[in-house]
């Protein structure tokens, strides 16, 4: 299944999760899913880019510089699943699915706005 095909699977599956929010939360969920399911999509294929090429990779710079270095797809999924993580997080918060204790401020915020 193609990468757009991908995501919005999970959006649709994100949405359902979803569907009994109240409507002022509406507004917030929905670019967070649209982020979630695109991410998901790209997580998977650098996943796939990893699995195939490896961590490492050779490079020769055209000036008789070569050697290995880290696959690029490593530090692009590195930072990509911490965002994911994240949203994944605020989206279990908003769903009341997190623990209050451990709401960062944001979601604190949130709640005492929609609350």
């Amino acid at each position: 299944m193609d990468k757009d095909r991908r995501a919005k699977a999970e959006i649709k599956r994100l949405n359902e999760i979803f569907k009994d929010l109240p409507s002022q939360q509406v507004n917030l969920v929905k670019p967070l899913i649209e982020r979630a399911g695109f991410m998901k999509a790209s997580l998977e294929d650098l996943e796939e880019d990893i699995a195939k090429n490896g961590e490492v990779i050779s490079y020769d710079n055209g000036g008789g510089q070569k050697g290995i270095r880290t696959n690029p797809a490593v530090n692009i999924y590195t930072t990509t699943v911490k965002i994911y993580a994240a949203v994944i997080k605020q989206l279990a918060g908003l769903s009341g699915e997190a623990n209050p204790e451990e709401d960062d401020d944001f979601m604190k915020f949130l709640r005492r706005k929609n609350g």
